[in-house]
């Protein structure tokens, strides 16, 4: 870094911590962040300049102090894409990269991904495994971004004898959370609450919990959950009516937690949803946890309540998954190609 470079980084530190540091201690953390930064493999002008990108931009007021954890978001979409972020951020249209990653079930999942992608207004990257690339590079030829999913779709629709279910989602990552919101009524999820916890899994997930007894396996996968320190429920009418939950999202980078909420049909509306995950989201970032928020294209009422929580939308995420190995599935297929559309 020359000098010139060094008087630009100093005159944008300045401004940052002029912005955004209410107190002196708020910029004395800053400033020790960039220095504990420096010493990574991410230089201090990555630092800055992770100000501009597409996923930074739309998080408006986020403190100065949290930059680094922001940055882990990028890190997410590395790991999602399995491509280096600049890549992306530099692509205009539809791009198509392969991966052998998509041979493997990522960690703690239980289905293949063999095809992926992460769309913004201007971008669509798909990453998918080798034998696919030129099949979709064909199909997705003339780089509309509009109607990548449509194609997508059909794609995966001509291949359900392959077993290929497909999924759209909007991914969301915090702003500024919101200060009005009170959540005195949501507590933070102890041993003491193991019947109530169970009764209410029973009652969101009846199926799943028809064969369950609350024995000793199932006690210890609570308290393994209560561990975890990071679970807030609303209890009302002697009963647990709202719990936080951090689903295990593929791909995803120490730091990042995701958040998720379950409330009973019949307390909805009620404002225990809000409570519960206004908790979750403050004591994640006392923990250095950045919470992120991810929900079906089509729930407005979840989108709705992660605006109201200081998220901001900052795209979307579309995958192909399956529950056969794809290198198997693609072997067995490999005989009986199926024609594109057909």
């Amino acid at each position: 870094m020359d000098n010139n470079e060094k008087i630009a980084f100093l005159n944008s530190l300045a401004n940052i911590i002029e912005e955004n540091a209410k107190t002196p201690e708020d910029a004395s953390r800053f400033i020790k962040d960039v220095i504990k930064q420096s010493h990574t493999d991410e230089s201090i002008q990555t630092i800055t300049d992770g100000l501009s990108d597409p996923v930074n931009r739309t998080l408006e007021n986020v403190p100065a102090i949290d930059i680094a954890l922001i940055r882990k978001y990028r890190r997410y979409l590395e790991a999602w894409l399995n491509i280096p972020i600049e890549q992306f951020e530099q692509t205009k249209g539809v791009s198509i990269s392969s991966s052998d990653v998509r041979y493997s079930k990522p960690s703690g999942w239980l289905t293949y991904i063999p095809v992926c992608a992460f769309e913004t207004n201007s971008t669509f990257h798909v990453s998918c495994v080798p034998e696919w690339e030129d099949e979709l590079r064909i199909l997705l030829a003339d780089n509309q971004v509009t109607d990548v999913v449509p194609r997508l779709n059909d794609f995966a629709q001509n291949k359900k004898g392959d077993g290929l279910v497909e999924s759209y989602h909007k991914l969301f990552a915090l702003g500024s959370p919101n200060p009005q919101i009170d959540t005195s009524s949501a507590v933070l999820l102890d041993y003491s609450h193991f019947n109530k916890y169970y009764e209410f899994k029973r009652k969101v997930h009846p199926s799943l919990f028809k064969l369950i007894d609350p024995d000793a396996t199932t006690h210890q996968n609570y308290c393994n959950t209560v561990d975890e320190k990071a679970h807030f429920c609303v209890i009302a009418n002697y009963e647990i009516v709202c719990l936080t939950e951090s689903e295990n999202i593929p791909n995803t980078p120490d730091g990042i937690i995701s958040l998720g909420i379950n409330t009973l049909k019949e307390y909805r509306r009620k404002g225990y949803a809000t409570a519960a995950c206004a908790a979750f989201i403050k004591h994640s970032l006392q923990q250095r946890l950045l919470p992120i928020w991810e929900c079906a294209f089509d729930n407005l009422a979840s989108q709705m309540l992660a605006e109201k929580l200081g998220f901001r939308h900052i795209g979307n995420v579309y995958s192909i998954s399956t529950l056969i190995e794809p290198r198997k599935m693609l072997m067995e297929n490999s005989h009986t190609q199926k024609p594109i559309g057909g």
